[in-house]
């Protein structure tokens, strides 16, 4: 019954526009509302099912992820839609948002962020609006893209709708908000460090332009599969991890914080992302999925990591996540007693030793 119970996306965004549709078009306040009315509901939902045991690990995080691109769709054509009105649109019209980490993985979790990147395709330099109000395409795809993050912030009373990061865009902070996918590739290719490869992996295209969605997904195939610098992979990937060891774990003697301590949930994405990057170049088929457990299923596949390995990795990482979950609804710490996941971490960090330390 809890797997029945959880809209598709498809459903949800056909329910969110029907009601939208009695609201006044140009009240924008009470659309988001509404909008962050049903998030909440949602996600309660969600909890219900999740709480009651009701829905697997997996299925809580696709449905908090389906919820999340619903509304992110949503958002996006109300944004567009007050854009146009008042400036009209490019030509091409084609932009899209790009979901990375944990909402590109199908692994939201119920205080996720939300990693987004965005793109167009319109490139003539001299194109503009077709509205009363003209603007530079590269205005008025900047002009929505602020809004449509002002609009997935929107304030309620239980806090901010969702929290929005787009650092992951090209160049970090220092780049601009929204670029050509043109502009994206040139900078995936030239430019890009090996941990942006890495979180490239985790990359979809979840709303705007089909054609665009599709163009980027065979850009993000060329660039992992030709760009990737393998031959200093292994020590790149590996002393990025020990940085974010040393910066970021919380745990401390006697305790394990659950993300970012040796053997943790980071340990195990970064073993799992490591083997694709090395395989990718001899063997694209392995970048079809961009969440762990699909991806450990499908180098288990192509030989990339032992089938029995990649099984107790898979193991220990719902073991993690289901922990997370629990951990997030009670807001509560992900550090936790040191000696609470001896074994697990034993399975992960004799696993990295094999992989990083050979």
């Amino acid at each position: 019954r809890g797997t029945d119970a959880i809209a598709t996306r498809g459903d949800m965004q056909a329910s969110l526009s029907a009601q939208l549709g009695h609201l006044r078009g140009d009240d924008i306040d009470a659309k988001l509302r509404h909008v962050a009315e049903y998030q909440r509901i949602g996600r309660f939902r969600v909890a219900l099912l999740d709480v009651g045991g009701g829905l697997p690990v997996m299925r809580v995080s696709d449905a908090l992820t389906a919820v999340a691109e619903a509304l992110i769709d949503t958002t996006h054509r109300i944004a567009w839609a007050e854009n146009a009105e008042r400036y009209g649109i490019p030509s091409p019209p084609a932009f899209a948002v790009i979901a990375y980490g944990k909402l590109g993985g199908y692994e939201l979790g119920y205080g996720s962020d939300l990693d987004l990147v965005f793109v167009h395709d319109a490139t003539s330099p001299d194109g503009v609006t077709d509205g009363p109000k003209p603007l530079g395409n590269d205005q008025f795809f900047a002009r929505h893209v602020r809004k449509l993050i002002h609009y997935l912030t929107y304030q309620t009373t239980h806090g901010p709708m969702y929290d929005v990061d787009i650092r992951l865009r090209p160049s970090g902070r220092s780049g601009l908000l929204v670029t050509s996918l043109a502009a994206f590739e040139r900078y995936q290719r030239e430019q890009a460090w090996t941990w942006e490869h890495q979180a490239l992996l985790r990359a979809r295209a979840i709303v705007g332009d089909d054609g665009l969605r599709q163009r980027f997904e065979r850009v993000r195939r060329d660039v992992l599969v030709e760009t990737v610098r393998r031959d200093s992979l292994q020590v790149d990937v590996a002393t990025m991890r020990e940085r974010m060891r040393t910066e970021l774990a919380a745990g401390g003697a006697g305790r394990f914080d659950l993300k970012q301590d040796a053997g943790g949930i980071a340990d195990i994405e970064f073993i799992v992302q490591y083997l694709i990057l090395r395989d990718a170049g001899s063997d694209p088929a392995v970048l079809e999925f961009t969440d762990n457990m699909r991806q450990l299923d499908l180098i288990a596949e192509r030989g990339c990591i032992d089938p029995g390995a990649a099984r107790e990795l898979q193991a220990v990482y719902l073991d993690y996540r289901q922990t997370q979950h629990r951990l997030s609804l009670a807001s509560s710490s992900s550090v936790l007693d040191g000696a609470r996941y001896n074994d697990e971490r034993r399975v992960v960090r004799d696993l990295w030793a094999a992989v990083f330390e050979s």
